[in-house]
C-alpha cells in the first residue's frame, strides 16, 4: 500500500533524537552518525532538519544544509518498517518544495556508487549525476555527486 503525501506530517527534529538515532543505526549500521553530528546540524540548520511522522511515529528524517543559493542533502533515511511505502519519495518531495519556496537554486547530494537502490530513487526524483568522487567515503569507497535543479 502506497503512503499518501497528505498522511505524512513533517516536523522539526527536536521531537525525538533517540528515534532519529535508531533510524540512523538501522539504516547505516557501523557508518551511522553520532548524536553530536545531528545536534550540530539541528543548531546550524534548524529549518532543514526534519522528521516525517506517520501517525505518532517518526518514520523518516532528513538533514540538509545550505551555502549561498545551494542546498545539500546531507542525510536521509526511512525506518525499516516504513520502507517501500512511498514515504521517502513523499518526504523528499516536501523538502524539495520547501527549498524551492526558500529560493534555493539546486539540491545536491553524495551517494555511494554501488548503492543502486538509492541512485534509482534519486534519479526518479530528477537528480542527475554530475561527477564521480573517488575515495569520498571512509574506507576509500567512491561516491557519485548528484544534483537537482530547483529553479
Amino acid at each position: 500500500m502506497r503512503q499518501k503525501r497528505s498522511q505524512i506530517i513533517v516536523g522539526k527534529f527536536h521531537l525525538d533524537l533517540d528515534r532519529v538515532l535508531e533510524i540512523e543505526k538501522e539504516s547505516f549500521g557501523r557508518r551511522a552518525w553520532k548524536a553530536d553530528q545531528f545536534r550540530r546540524y539541528a543548531a546550524q540548520f534548524p529549518d532543514l532538519f526534519l522528521v516525517a511522522k506517520v501517525g505518532s511515529t517518526i518514520a523518516a528524517y532528513s538533514v540538509a544544509s545550505t551555502r549561498g543559493d545551494r542546498a545539500e542533502l546531507d542525510s536521509i533515511a526511512v525506518a525499516k518498517d516504513y520502507r517501500n511505502r512511498g514515504i521517502g519519495r513523499a518526504f523528499l518531495t516536501i523538502l524539495i518544495d520547501k527549498l524551492q519556496q526558500m529560493g534555493f537554486a539546486t539540491l545536491s547530494l553524495m551517494v555511494r556508487r554501488d548503492n543502486v537502490a538509492a541512485i534509482r530513487f534519486y534519479r526518479g526524483l530528477g537528480f542527475r549525476r554530475i561527477r564521480t568522487v573517488p575515495f569520498y567515503y571512509e574506507g576509500g569507497e567512491t561516491a557519485w555527486r548528484m544534483r537537482l535543479e530547483l529553479k
